[in-house]
């Protein structure tokens, strides 16, 4: 979840924002961006879509064709 950050700050979303967004407290999306912790499958999704990116984007995936 390292492109967490740095996503955000380009969508110009506070803390705050993504967590009222997605129901969850700030300490959580802290602990995202820092990588000690994962979102849920639900929360993963409405991050993607909050970030305009898609899930594998958001946690670095690239799939191969």
């Amino acid at each position: 979840m390292n492109r967490l950050k740095e996503l955000r700050l380009k969508e110009k979303l506070t803390l705050q924002q993504v967590a009222k967004v997605l129901g969850v407290s700030q300490f959580s999306i802290i602990r995202w961006e820092k990588g000690e912790t994962s979102p849920n499958a639900e929360k993963l999704k409405m991050l993607a879509d909050l970030l305009h990116v898609t899930p594998n984007d958001l946690l670095g995936v690239e799939l191969k064709a």
